[in-house]
């Protein structure tokens, strides 16, 4: 089942400090609901080709999924290539000025299959709730850290 969701979140902050923060995999398990933890495959700085090891749980699964990014404008895009994950999947974080800071936004790609594929359309709705969810946090994340 395809899926391309995206979900996006006013933060009060410049894309620098939101960057900053969003940008940096040892950041994730602060605002990522899903990733308990991630472990760098790659050397620093993040960049093209760096790749980054997550484990966690979604739907009440444990998971373990290996991100390799793509593609990298500082402050303001991170694409990122699942190399090993439940279901084939790209995302994306974008970052924009806004009149009160950041537009932040994350968009999933990808072919849901298995237990994933098998909700149908559930899953859009299930991705979209889970990611607005993950942006509230990081808003909250960022903006306390002023």
């Amino acid at each position: 089942m395809a899926l391309d969701v995206t979900a996006s979140i006013e933060i009060a902050a410049s894309p620098d400090t939101v960057a900053a923060y969003e940008f940096e995999p040892a950041n994730d398990p602060s605002w990522i609901g899903a990733v308990n933890t991630t472990e760098r495959l790659t050397a620093s700085p993040i960049g093209r080709g760096s790749r980054v090891r997550r484990l966690g749980a979604f739907l009440g699964r444990p998971i373990e999924w290996i991100m390799e990014i793509v593609e990298i404008t500082p402050a303001r895009r991170l694409q990122m290539h699942a190399i090993k994950s439940p279901f084939p999947m790209d995302v994306t974080y974008e970052l924009g000025p806004s009149p009160t800071g950041t537009t932040a936004r994350i968009r999933i790609r990808g072919e849901a299959s298995g237990m994933y594929g098998a909700m149908g359309p559930l899953t859009p709705w299930i991705v979209r709730r889970s990611l607005l969810a993950d942006l509230g946090r990081l808003k909250r994340v960022v903006e306390a850290r002023q």
